[in-house]
């Protein structure tokens, strides 16, 4: 038989005591776990009434805009894509990706519906179907459909393609490769034509070193680049246009079209070839008359070259032939040789030119006791001499007293000659024209200074020279 001893009895009654509820402490503590779950429940109560499942639309992992259901957000998204529809007047979609997430929040959060299109509009890139120009494998402009692309692209063959009269062209072809591909693009980077044309042959600026070579100058290298100087200038402010100097490296502003053009055309040109004119002399016709015995016509020579321009500029041009068309028919004049001298008591004719001009130091007559048979013109050594007229020197050498001298026949009798000359220019049988220089003015011979004696004969008899010069 099991004994309890007086500790054992202690024990039971402290467990009796404190299961009996006598104990303050427990009591607390049954208390603060009772209020800690009443809180619990009252938190969680209020978490449900204030927040409740919701669906939120991403775009690319963004958070756009939250929906009170799955059906509303689908329908958000659908509705927005068809709506842009509508206003481009095409099928509209997007590569963004876009995912509807189950997820818990604020019932002040939510978004309202009419700002669901304009959430959407800020965070979707909107595609349309289009055309891109791929130029060498990148793409340069976008239109709205292929027809429209290539519309543009036979345009811009067209317009750099030669016309013209005796133009036929060879070969159009594109220096780069093109290629025109349908895909979706973004709307805002759609150009029409005419924006696409002025990218595509205008392009954009580009910047290209040029060196300074000898004798070059702001002014030609920027006609030689079609800049203006002020361009040209804007662009090096670092240099002084008037200290240019050889080696210097310069900055040239070229456009830098996207598609280049070469043609090959051959081009055919007919020149005029001129006639000439023939003179016949007549000793029967008065000098200073003339008259056509027939008239001119000019000839004409076909060309042939083959031109290769790149976006209308010339790069080269090859000659192939030349054919003569018709041939020239020479003017033929008749023109009067005869010369008449007219004497006269009052002064010249006009018939001949003066030689040289000075003042006459001796007149054609009496002087003292000896007739002087010309005149003596004053003049300075190695002055020129000219024929008073046209005609054939007879004789270029000395003859005693006249020194070196000169004698011209005229026809018809008259004759010039040109005494006390330094030297003679030209040789006995050479033909000389009016006014031509035929020696220079000396003292040789009887002379006692530096002049020119000039005397006219016809029929070998001097006459008064005053009377038949200008």
């Amino acid at each position: 038989m099991y004994t309890f001893s007086k500790d054992d009895l202690e024990i039971r009654k402290q467990r009796k005591s404190r299961l009996s509820g006598n104990n303050p402490l427990a009591k607390k503590k049954i208390m603060f776990a009772a209020g800690f779950l009443t809180l619990v429940l009252l938190a969680g109560i209020w978490i449900h009434i204030v927040n409740s499942i919701a669906y939120a639309v991403t775009v690319n992992g963004k958070q756009v805009l939250i929906c009170d259901n799955k059906e509303q957000a689908e329908q958000a998204v659908s509705k927005f894509l068809e709506t842009k529809s509508e206003e481009l007047g095409m099928a509209v979609t997007t590569e963004d990706r876009i995912e509807i997430k189950e997820i818990k929040v604020n019932k002040k959060d939510r978004i309202l519906t009419e700002d669901i299109g304009q959430l959407l509009e800020q965070e979707l890139n909107i595609l349309v179907p289009g055309a891109a120009f791929i130029v060498n494998g990148e793409e340069k402009a976008v239109l709205a459909d292929k027809k429209t692309a290539e519309n543009l692209l036979e345009r811009i063959k067209s317009h750099y393609t030669p016309v013209g009269k005796g133009i036929t062209v060879v070969k159009v072809q594109l220096k780069e490769n093109v290629e025109i591909a349908e895909k979706n693009v973004p709307v805002h980077k759609i150009l029409d034509e005419e924006q696409a044309f002025q990218l595509l042959t205008v392009g954009a600026e580009k910047i290209v070193t040029h060196t300074v070579e000898k004798g070059e100058s702001f002014w030609s290298i920027a006609k030689a680049n079609n800049m203006s100087v002020k361009d040209l200038e804007e662009a090096n402010p670092e240099y002084n246009p008037d200290k240019l100097q050889i080696g210097d490296e310069i900055k040239l502003v070229k456009m830098d079209p996207a598609i280049h053009v070469t043609t090959v055309a051959e081009l055919t040109e007919v020149k005029k070839i001129p006639y000439g004119v023939t003179v016949e002399n007549d000793s029967n016709m008065l000098r200073g008359k003339e008259k056509v015995k027939q008239s001119g016509k000019d000839g004409s020579k076909e060309f042939k070259y083959l031109v290769v321009k790149e976006n209308g500029k010339e790069v080269d041009k090859q000659f192939i032939s030349g054919t003569v068309l018709s041939e020239p028919v020479n003017k033929v004049v008749v023109r009067g040789t005869k010369l008449e001298l007219a004497s006269r008591d009052d002064g010249g004719s006009g018939s001949l030119r003066w030689p040289i001009r000075g003042s006459i130091t001796s007149r054609f007559g009496y002087r003292h006791r000896e007739f002087h048979t010309g005149l003596d013109i004053d003049g300075s050594t190695g002055d020129p001499v000219r024929a008073a007229e046209a005609g054939t020197v007879t004789y270029a050498g000395r003859d005693g007293n006249y020194g070196k001298i000169i004698r011209i026949n005229h026809g018809n009798g008259i004759q010039t000659w040109y005494a006390h000359l330094s030297s003679y220019n030209v040789s006995s049988g050479q033909k000389v024209e009016r006014g031509e220089i035929i020696g220079r003015v000396g003292s040789t011979g009887r002379s006692t200074g530096s002049h020119l004696h000039f005397e006219v004969r016809i029929n070998g008899n001097p006459v008064n020279p005053l009377k038949y010069l200008d």
